[in-house]
């Protein structure tokens, strides 16, 4: 199973990606669409706390999740193409100490074939309000950002994908230079303005 990983601070169009291309590739039963853990958890009830101590809880609960949903897919093996809207090290990131929830933290990039990197929207362009779980403002998106620029930017397949003037504009740059990869080939991809 091939797996290609979408992480980037908040408003940066993880899910908004993963919904356009579940558009391009609706047809297609050997791709599977990861739900974000972290939304998943903490948008049905899962306690949310402020403090850095707490905070060690909630992430190593979102990484167990991830990790779990994963191995289920890998031994399943009903799929051949992955998309996860975050990764396994995502978690992390907003933790001081990575290793008080994962001591082979280092490692955790190594589950992914491709990892791209969305960049945060600017100012004007960033938004809590399509996601009730997002509680960070512009500035801390970017801290957030920078941090996992710092976990997976060693991936031997990392991709950083600047922000453009919209989102449409960004997800056709991306699928100009990765569509193939990610399972399009001219043929498959729907003439479908996302």
């Amino acid at each position: 199973m091939t797996k290609l990983v979408f992480t980037g601070g908040p408003s940066a169009g993880k899910t908004s990606f993963i919904q356009a291309l579940k558009v391009k590739l609706l047809d297609n039963e050997s791709v599977f669409f990861a739900p974000e853990i972290a939304t998943m958890l903490l948008g049905q009830g899962f306690p949310r706390f402020n403090l850095d101590e707490n905070i060690i809880y909630q992430q190593r609960a979102i990484l167990k999740t991830q990790i779990e949903m994963e191995t289920l897919l890998e031994k399943e093996k009903k799929y051949s193409l992955c998309f996860f809207d975050r990764g396994l090290p995502d978690a992390l990131a907003y933790v001081k100490d990575p290793s008080a929830i994962c001591e082979e933290y280092l490692k955790l990039h190594e589950n992914y074939d491709h990892v791209f990197h969305l960049e945060v929207a600017p100012y004007l362009g960033y938004t809590k309000s399509n996601n009730k779980s997002r509680t960070e403002d512009h500035t801390q998106a970017l801290e957030l950002e920078c941090r996992l620029k710092d976990l997976w930017s060693k991936h031997k397949n990392y991709h950083f994908i600047s922000s453009k003037e919209t989102f449409s504009k960004k997800f056709e740059d991306f699928i100009l230079n990765y569509g193939e990869l990610c399972g399009l080939n001219s043929t498959k991809v729907s003439n479908t303005k996302n």
